[in-house]
């Protein structure tokens, strides 16, 4: 399955979009894209051991979720319990049937390092 991608907009200097434009002619990557991503890519892998620690260190503190969190909105009684936090890395999508007063009871705060879709009242009430 392939991982939903999301657009990013990048200001770079001119020399370096030069470099990019001369590899990607010498045929080195396919398109400035390609470069992007390989070189974003590249970053993350020298940085692993410092995302597992950020992890880690969020674990430790609060109660995270990694990769997909849909949240539909329907709260349970017995689900409804004091308001905590939800702290996601990755994708969180809140279906756009959730009302805030029940996200509310049940979510304090939500932090989400990664993407957000949501209604623009919800992204609002949680400045997301």
């Amino acid at each position: 399955m392939k991982a939903e991608t999301e657009k990013v907009t990048l200001n770079m200097n001119s020399m370096d979009l030069a470099y990019i434009d001369l590899l990607v002619e010498q045929g080195y990557y396919q398109n400035r894209t390609d470069f992007l991503k390989k070189a974003v890519s590249s970053q993350l892998e020298t940085k692993e051991t410092a995302i597992s620690e950020a992890i880690s260190q969020l674990k430790s503190r609060k109660t995270i979720s990694i990769g997909v969190v849909y949240i539909d909105g329907e709260f349970s009684e017995a689900e409804i319990q004091p308001a905590e936090e939800l702290v996601v890395v990755g994708f969180l999508m809140i279906d756009k049937r959730a009302a805030i007063a029940e996200m509310k009871q049940h979510y304090s705060k939500i932090t989400v390092y990664g993407v957000v879709k949501a209604s623009t009242e919800i992204k609002q009430a949680y400045q997301l």
